[in-house]
């Protein structure tokens, strides 16, 4: 299969999303989700990381 074909509507609309939301800094850094994922199999799971909206 070629990629990309197949592609839906939403998943392209998504995809334009998430690219604008990188393009204008709407990001969490790799190590915090990292961090965040590795504890969640431990007796303390930190809190799904999000970005700050002022």
């Amino acid at each position: 299969m070629v990629k990309g074909r197949g592609t839906s509507n939403k998943q392209e609309q998504l995809t334009r999303e998430a690219l604008t939301d990188v393009d204008t800094g709407l990001v969490i850094d790799h190590s915090i989700v990292q961090a965040w994922a590795l504890s969640l199999d431990t007796d303390y799971p930190l809190q799904a990381p999000h970005w700050e909206t002022e």
